[in-house]
């Protein structure tokens, strides 16, 4: 019986800002996904696949989203598509270890080799280029009413854990564009979007003002 084999890249398992779980998650994910770039597995499957329950998967599922290396189609009646996403220029020339024959020297050598050097040219490319958003970050930008510090804002945006789909959060921040604090001078009052995700402000419960009752 032949031996299949998930792969964790290297920018991936550096990334302290993302939990074990959810890394190993992403990489059954890709290699569900293959060169289309999207994966329809059931969440019961992807689960028992990666050795956890349903709700963690779902759990680390929604923290990948979060940091945008995943992106979720959730499609009434059918199932879901997942498309792992990659914060560093894809890696073309890197396929799943698939030849059960080669050595273990001669199997780490190969692809982990293409692996590491292609990342540290990515990194040579990215540290003059101006800083690559992702795209869930720029949808929230997108709908975030003060445009300022976006850099410092995506930095803190990385680094924030068990964050929900993105479209819950840019939701949170329509509901908040209609309060009477946001509104007030001009928007005087909208926080930086930075300190806004440190402060989790989509967690914010959202109250409609109370209308004066008029006495007959």
């Amino acid at each position: 019986m032949s031996e299949t084999y998930t792969q964790v890249p290297d920018w991936l398992l550096s990334r302290s800002d993302i939990s074990h779980g959810a890394k190993l998650v992403w990489s059954r994910l890709r290699r569900y996904a293959g060169k289309s770039g999207k994966a329809f597995p059931m969440l019961s499957t992807l689960a028992h696949d990666v050795g956890l329950k349903s709700g963690q998967c779902r759990l680390y599922l929604h923290e990948l989203s979060g940091v945008g290396l995943l992106a979720i189609e959730y499609r009434p009646g059918q199932r879901n598509q997942y498309s792992p996403l990659q914060d560093v220029e894809p890696l073309q020339d890197v396929e799943p270890l698939q030849d059960v024959n080669a050595t273990p020297s001669g199997c780490c050598r190969g692809p982990l080799q293409d692996v590491a050097g292609a990342t540290e040219e990515t990194k040579k490319k990215q540290s003059g280029n101006k800083t690559a958003y992702s795209k869930p970050f720029l949808e929230l930008w997108g709908a975030y009413p003060k445009k300022e510090d976006k850099a410092e804002a995506f930095k803190v945006w990385k680094r924030t854990p068990g964050k929900p789909p993105v479209v819950d959060i840019v939701e949170a921040v329509k509901t908040q564009s209609q309060s009477e604090q946001w509104k007030a001078e001009a928007g005087k009052y909208i926080p930086l979007l930075k300190n806004w995700l440190k402060g989790r402000r989509w967690e914010d419960e959202h109250r409609e003002p109370t209308k004066p009752r008029l006495e007959l």
